[in-house]
């Protein structure tokens, strides 16, 4: 049993509300932006470099002791040399989510993207049966199986009778996603929160730089004229307010886990998927097949409340 003194409580709810917030604000800014840059590798480079660079005041106020720092005098080394490999390890399964859900969210709608993020849930509880032997009670089967509709419902095209491409390219992007999770399991440690995020982000600049330069076959020089061309006056306010959303985003919804029930956390803040079908019709005209999406968003948050 999860118990938690008011002030803690209070203190938790606050930030949910903050993180789905803050959320809400990612996806629309982030579609924005993705649609006003030709290079769809720029804006994930762009928001984790930024957002790192914002996280560096915070990180170094903070007095806790930074991560993957020894705190056992006895140790025969200051750091931890194996959390320091296992979080290089992972940052490369996130930074393959974060460059291909780049392309994702440039040729889907806000609403289609965010039902198709909630299938990491599937992949999480997956990775359990297989890996830690966890049993699936009726009640998680059921939830896999509402997630799944959701998903089916805005990925299949009843005109044409064929699955949307994107929706593969975001499943394949979940699964690095769940990947990436898996390895990077309480890797902060209760540690300096502010400068995990902040060397998360910035680690995962490079990451996408380089899978970028290699994937598109380009040398440095059209890497930074790339980028160059899509930061520019038009753009850049988008880049900042992404990059803001998404580095708070992450900051607040960790330190909400260690205040509250992750299961209960992670229920409130997948509702963000009704919010963002609804505001990205009225703000960004996504307004296309709304009923079936908004239909899908619920249906799949439905699901995750059962899977957790």
């Amino acid at each position: 049993m999860f118990e938690i003194s008011t002030t803690q409580n209070t203190l938790w709810i606050g930030l949910i509300v903050i993180s789905v917030l803050l959320l809400i604000g990612y996806y629309l800014s982030y579609r924005v932006t993705l649609l006003k840059t030709k290079h769809d590798f720029v804006p994930p480079i762009a928001f984790q470099a930024i957002g790192g660079l914002l996280m560096i005041p915070l990180a170094f106020i903070s007095k806790q002791p930074l991560p993957f720092v020894n705190l056992d005098n006895h140790a025969s080394s200051p750091y931890n040399y194996l959390a320091i490999v296992m979080f290089l390890f992972a940052g490369i399964f996130y930074a393959i989510h974060d460059r291909t859900q780049a392309t994702v969210r440039k040729n889907v709608d806000v609403a289609v993207s965010g039902v198709i993020d909630l299938s990491v849930h599937i992949f999480l509880i997956l990775f359990g049966i297989l890996i830690l032997d966890e049993l699936v009670s009726f009640q998680t089967l059921l939830g896999i199986i509402l997630i799944v509709i959701a998903n089916f419902n805005v990925a299949y095209d009843f005109g044409s009778h064929k699955m949307n491409k994107y929706w593969a390219v975001g499943i394949v992007a979940n699964l690095a996603y769940a990947i990436g999770i898996l390895i990077d399991i309480d890797l902060s440690g209760g540690r300096n929160l502010p400068f995990y995020v902040m060397l998360s982000y910035l680690v995962g600049a490079i990451y996408v730089f380089f899978m970028s330069k290699f994937d598109e076959r380009l040398t440095f020089k059209q890497m930074f004229v790339a980028i160059r061309e899509d930061m520019n006056r038009k753009t850049m306010a988008w880049h900042l307010s992404t990059s803001f959303f998404s580095v708070f985003y992450t900051l607040t919804m960790l330190l909400s886990y260690r205040y509250g029930p992750i299961s209960t956390t992670t229920a409130l803040i997948s509702t963000t998927v009704i919010f963002n079908t609804i505001l990205s019709g009225i703000l960004l005209g996504e307004r296309k097949l709304f009923l079936l999406k908004i239909t899908s968003a619920i249906v799949g948050v439905i699901g995750v409340v059962l899977v957790v």
